[in-house]
């Protein structure tokens, strides 16, 4: 795989990351290892869930694993931008991921 550039002349690169046991090949302009970072830190959640939720839809892990960041990412936000660097990466709580498995299903069932 070769990598490319861009119509501004960034170099477009090709990572393969895995994720869930499967390999994506991802293309961008971003640091490999900073990918290969930010694709660890969803394997890692999306294991925890799947292994909370005790459930192998690869699908719904997914989404459930997304809520998380995003929930994660929105309380980061609304607690500004100094918090975010006082306090250790949150960790996904049971109740929040019970919460989210039920609006899931609710969601998934119509």
């Amino acid at each position: 795989m070769a990598d490319e550039q861009d119509s501004r002349g960034n170099i477009d690169a090709r990572i393969q990351v895995e994720i869930a046991g499967r390999t994506y090949t991802l293309r961008g302009n971003r640091d490999a290892a900073a990918v290969r970072e930010l694709a660890g830190f969803v394997d890692e959640r999306m294991r925890e869930i799947s292994a909370r939720t005790n459930t192998a839809d690869t699908t719904r892990v997914a989404i459930l694993a997304a809520l998380n960041i995003a929930d994660e990412l929105f309380k980061d936000r609304a607690a500004g931008p100094r918090s975010a660097r006082q306090r250790p990466l949150p960790c996904a709580h049971k109740a929040r991921d019970t919460e989210l498995c039920r609006i899931l299903d609710a969601a998934l069932a119509i």
